[in-house]
């Protein structure tokens, strides 16, 4: 199984727009072909993000995305260290990436590929569903 880290941007398209590519991704992980790799950064940073009143998310949804992703989540507490970004948040992720990718064999899948290094593994959704063929 493919294993990802998806940064929290991705989540928070799937719930604004059901069909949506980001949604296609989600819907890898709640069929078992996408196994979530998290941190408890990341973990957190999903739920402190996707409950903001901002968004205007219904809870029960974003409450039925999170356990979906607990329970399909691969768990990874390593950190490697690459290039320094800009945004503190994106280096947690790039990090857990980076870890994710040497012992999983991982991507990172961004909506933001302007806020990480161009490199190999590192896709958009999109790129994600067109590695898969599926697009």
């Amino acid at each position: 199984m493919k294993k990802a880290v998806i940064d929290t941007n991705v989540l928070i398209s799937a719930l604004l727009k059901q069909g949506s590519v980001p949604d296609l991704v989600i819907d890898d992980v709640k069929c078992g072909k996408l196994v979530p790799v998290v941190n408890p950064y990341l973990r957190n940073e999903y739920e402190k993000v996707l409950f903001r009143d901002k968004f205007h998310f219904d809870t029960v949804r974003v409450s039925g995305l999170l356990e979906i992703i607990d329970k399909a989540a691969c768990v990874c507490r390593e950190r490697r260290e690459g290039r320094k970004l800009n945004d503190p948040k994106d280096q947690e992720i790039y990090e857990l990436y980076l870890a994710a990718k040497e012992l999983y064999g991982a991507t990172l899948i961004t909506g933001n590929m302007k806020h990480y290094p161009e490199e190999e593994g590192i896709v958009s959704p999109r790129g994600y569903l067109e590695e898969k063929d599926e697009f």
